[in-house]
């Protein structure tokens, strides 16, 4: 594939357009400038720079809020792009303008922060505007396509909304499958896609299309591609988890945690996933003393980096907890496992079935029972609701039945691990 044709397969055709119709405005703007009679007509050379302005100021905003999402700044980034967006949205009533190319860049990448805010009503709306703008308009690259249902997905997650998602995969698979070229931009395709199939509870897809993105990118070596090759690798790592293959799950994690810390150094935010991820898998095998050292690197990496009211705060504070409780330190795991839950109860809805599987086990082991029944009927009742008879589920349910044996409640039990064993047998074996 030549130079030429790279750039005509390329999602960012339209951003690329865009950027060089601004280039085109600011040399004009300059012609114009230098033109005498403009200069010396005030009302002219202002009705000039408002144009201008008007006219570059949503490239600048997106580039800026690019930056303070990479930043891990993701209310500045908000700021900046809302803005950006209402400009694109009026620019868009001009037909053929081609200033408004970049509103469906904008509307993605919003709803994509909004998600990370825990906002997913928000999310739901801007991303089902770009999905509208697409409409019949078979000219548009189908990875832009597919970013697009991706953030609604997302945002359909966030709001508990799980069976409409079904109704967006068959597109999804549609589109994927479509999109035949072996560069950067399929790759990261088919990672956004393998993150709304694990959210989904189908896993083997997930191990399918996140190998497939790995293929693509393990013969690159540029900075971008690694980075998604590390981001893949976490999926991967995820999925094996999902599937209840720890040891897997820690080789691909490590993996993805090695690639990142040759990019950004020890320190970095960057890495605070990764860290988290090998300290819940480590956990898992009952390697406690690895499992704390990178646990603890993760906790003050959000603190050095002020992220103690995000995501990622609420996923290290929940991984810390459990392993708190595996370890014994039970008072500490009910702090821990209960101010993640009250993060995620607030913005992170999708999440709360994890703090309530771990507080079940938690006040299991306190001999609190009530207490222990209740947190696991709401894990239960959320996790056959999202993923239905799935492993995830049956991890529920295995500890369930653990409580209900130590509460001499023998029939109970028993059920619950039936149940265990028809899902263990009737899923299919991973790749």
């Amino acid at each position: 594939m030549n130079h030429s044709s790279e750039i005509a397969n390329s999602p960012w055709i339209d951003l690329v357009k865009y950027f060089l119709c601004c280039i085109g405005g600011f040399v004009f703007w300059i012609i114009v400038y230098l033109l005498p009679p403009v200069r010396a007509n005030a009302i002219a050379f202002s009705v000039l720079n408002v144009s201008l302005l008007f006219l570059l100021l949503p490239f600048f905003l997106l580039l800026l809020s690019a930056y303070l999402f990479l930043a891990h700044k993701p209310r500045a980034a908000d700021l900046c792009l809302v803005p950006a967006i209402a400009i694109g949205e009026l620019l868009n009533f001009i037909p053929a303008n081609p200033f408004a190319l970049v509103l469906p860049y904008l509307q993605i990448m919003e709803s994509s922060l909004l998600c990370e805010l825990g906002n997913f009503k928000r999310a739901e709306y801007f991303a089902r505007r770009p999905i509208a703008i697409f409409a019949g308009n078979t000219a548009v690259h189908p990875t832009l396509k597919l970013w697009a249902l991706s953030g609604l997905t997302s945002a359909l997650h966030g709001q508990g909304r799980y069976s409409e998602t079904k109704e967006l995969v068959s597109s999804m698979f549609e589109i994927v499958d479509s999109n035949q070229s072996s560069d950067a931009s399929r790759a990261t395709a088919l990672i956004e896609f393998c993150s709304n199939l694990l959210k989904m509870g189908r896993t083997a897809d997930a191990i399918e299309y996140g190998y497939k993105a790995t293929a693509i990118l393990s013969s690159e070596r540029d900075p971008d591609a690694l980075s998604e090759l590390a981001r893949a690798l976490g999926h991967l790592g995820i999925a094996y988890e999902q599937s209840g293959d720890h040891q897997r799950s820690l080789e691909l994690y490590q993996k993805s945690l090695i690639l990142r810390t040759q990019m950004h150094g020890p320190d970095s935010i960057h890495n605070v996933y990764s860290y988290n991820n090998v300290g819940c898998a480590l956990t898992e095998l009952a390697r406690y003393d690895e499992a704390t050292e990178k646990l603890e690197k993760a906790r003050q990496i959000v603190i050095d980096f002020d992220q103690k009211n995000s995501r990622v705060w609420s996923n290290v504070l929940a991984s810390i907890g459990n392993l708190h409780r595996a370890t014994g330190k039970l008072q500490d795991s009910e702090r821990e496992l209960l101010e993640a839950l009250s993060l995620r109860q607030k913005r992170y809805k999708e999440e709360v079935h994890n703090c309530h599987h771990e507080l079940g086990k938690l006040y299991r082991d306190k001999e609190e029972w009530e207490k222990s029944c209740s947190f696991f009927e709401k894990a239960l009742t959320a996790r056959e609701k999202r993923f239905g008879e799935h492993p995830v589920t049956a991890s529920t349910l295995k500890e369930f039945a653990k409580l209900m044996r130590a509460m001499n409640k023998v029939s109970e039990a028993e059920l619950f691990e039936q149940r265990v064993d028809r899902i263990s047998s009737a899923s299919s074996t991973t790749p």
